[in-house]
This record gives structure tokens, sequence and C-alpha cells, in this order.
């Protein structure tokens, strides 16, 4: 196994050093790193002394201003990769059009890079669009389909409320259930 270990923000400073010690040490091989790190002190300074061997950048989309979730903290990972001597890249995602592609590899400044797509179609995956009137008619064919189908389920809603709400009906309803937003700890 690898030793790794994260920084984000639920970190406080002097857990943030200690781990930046330990990559220095060597005791920590992966680092990961939301790329608002970037934005405070001296991370990429500190991560440029440690070495960095490989950079890889998840949700890739998010550098490009047309990708679907654009985040500007994601602008500055391109300097960052400078602060860290530019060390071989790789950027993943499985959202982006031939533009955002293009806008990704210009963002980083990337040399002759290497586009690798693959295809996007899950046999292990089944999604489920059922017309409803109104949520107590979604809430009804929510359960109906979950009873129907084994195995586990991703929902998605669009407020923390709704997350909160959908979740606390499940278990009333007898199905186990996990409710996870922006709100909640990791």
């Amino acid at each position: 196994s690898l030793p790794a270990a994260f920084i984000n923000s639920t970190l406080t400073s002097a857990q943030v050093s200690d781990r930046l010690i330990r990559a220095a040490r060597g005791e920590i091989k992966l680092l990961y790193l939301a790329p608002e790190r970037f934005d405070f002190g001296n991370v990429a300074n500190r991560l440029s002394d440690i070495g960095v061997s490989l950079l890889a950048i998840d949700e890739a989309h998010c550098i490009s201003q047309w990708g679907h979730d654009f985040r500007p903290s994601y602008l500055r990972v391109a300097e960052a990769r400078k602060k860290l001597g530019e060390p071989p890249t790789v950027a993943l995602t499985a959202t982006a059009t031939p533009e955002v592609r293009e806008d990704i590899c210009k963002q980083l400044k990337l040399d002759n890079p290497k586009t690798i797509i693959t295809g996007f179609d899950r046999t292990n995956l089944a999604y489920n669009v059922l017309p409803a009137r109104n949520d107590d008619d979604k809430d009804s064919l929510l359960v109906r389909t979950l009873k129907k189908h084994e195995g586990l389920a991703v929902i998605y809603a669009s407020t923390r409320k709704a997350v909160d709400r959908i979740s606390f009906m499940l278990e009333q309803r007898g199905i186990a259930a996990a409710g996870y937003h922006a709100g909640l700890d990791d």
C-alpha cells in the first residue's frame, strides 16, 4: 500500500504543516489536495521543495471556462504547476467536450499532451426517469424503484434541504439511506 494523506479546509494549520513535513521525510508518498489549498500560504512552494513527481488533477473540466462546473481556484492550478517545476501532469475528467479538453491543455500549458478517451457506457449503472406530478408522487416512485432493484443507489437532489428530506423519508419507509451535502463534514 502507498502511504497517503489529504490536505483540505478541515485541517488546522498545524495539521497541514505536519503532513507536509511527513511528505518531505518520505513518509507520505501520495498527497491529496483540494485546488483551493493553492490559494493559501505557501503550499505550492513547500511542495516544490519536497519535489512532486506527478501532478494529477481530478475533475479537470473545472479548469476550463467552458466546463460545466468552472471553479476559479482551478485556474490557479496552472500557476501552482509552474511553482512545482512543471512535473508530469495528468488531467482527468469524464465530462469534457473537445473544446473543454483543448482549453484544459491551454490553461495548464501542457506540451504535446496525449489525450486518452474511453467510453462512458457503464453497464453496471442504470438510470431511471419517471414522470411524477408532485413530491409525494416522486417519493412513491423512488421507493418503489429502490425496492424493485437490489443493490446500491445514488440519488441526486438539488438542495441540502431536499437531501435531508429524502434521506429521512427513505429511512421512514424502511430503506437504509445516508444523505450527504456540502453542509456536512467528510
